[in-house]
């Protein structure tokens, strides 16, 4: 496993004023929330290089085999998502408090286990309204695989009617369209209006919500449409095993099995 310096930089945020690390949970003295979460952020980073080192010494010693690899170490995160999760408890119902939420909620992984859950669940309870919450936008996409599809629409739904955040609100429509847009029938009143609302989105987006619903959800339309049943299939072409090149459309009117597979 290794980590990119993209998610090294989200895990050791931002510059900030930090004090001497310590153990998960530990919690140094007259510590301000600022240089608390920045001690957290700091420490889960310091977890993090040497979790991946001896992942990298391990590989090296199976000579790059997994399969080899009887017993792999566990992520460092669950202590320091406790830390800060109990850490906003401390500050329930002040400005700070969502400070904690928010970063444990950006260090989860898939399901949420008990930490995430409690970081969202106090998300929901109290700060659907926050625009300091629009940093979790990008995230919310992706959260039905953690939270379920169903529990993901509604949170989205939510989001969409009390969120000031315009970001934020067009990442939560696009939870709605994709499934309007994956399921409805083409024809339907559902998917032309969902395409219509897309359209609308794109125009009014910043650029990296523009691009990140072009990325998701055009395509989506593209195959579908270009796809569906009754359309005519886009032309393929090949040479058969006697070395002789064919294409899709010699067979116009037959009965044809397409086999698509790889070998790596």
């Amino acid at each position: 496993m290794q980590i990119s310096l993209a998610a090294l930089v989200l895990l050791l945020g931002p510059p900030g004023t930090t004090q001497d690390p310590a153990p998960a949970g530990q919690v140094a003295e007259k510590q301000t929330p600022q240089e608390r979460l920045d001690s957290i952020v700091k420490r889960t980073g310091e977890a993090l290089v040497a979790y991946n080192v001896e992942l990298k010494v391990l590989l090296e010693a199976a000579g790059g085999d997994h399969s080899k690899i009887e017993k792999w170490p566990k992520p460092p995160f669950p202590p320091f998502l406790e830390e800060a999760v109990n850490a906003a408890d401390d500050y329930r119902d002040t400005p700070d408090e969502l400070r904690f939420l928010v970063w444990t909620i950006q260090n989860v992984g898939t399901p949420l286990g008990p930490h995430g859950e409690r970081a969202l669940v106090r998300i929901e309870v109290a700060y659907l309204a926050s625009a300091e919450l629009e940093v979790l936008a990008p995230l919310l996409p992706g959260l039905g695989r953690s939270i379920g599809e169903e529990r993901s629409l509604d949170l989205a739904a939510k989001l969409e009617k009390q969120s000031p955040s315009t970001k934020m609100r067009a990442y939560a429509a696009s939870v709605r369209l994709t499934k309007s847009l994956r399921e409805a029938a083409l024809d339907s009143e559902v998917f032309i209006a969902a395409k219509i609302e897309l359209a609308a989105l794109l125009a009014a987006a910043d650029v990296e919500t523009r691009t990140f619903l072009e990325r998701s959800l055009l395509p989506t339309i593209e195959v579908r449409e270009k796809f569906a049943l009754g359309k005519r299939a886009p032309e393929i072409t090949g040479v058969d095993l006697a070395g002789v090149a064919f294409k899709l459309s010699d067979y116009d009117g037959k009965v044809v099995m397409l086999d698509f597979w790889g070998d790596w």
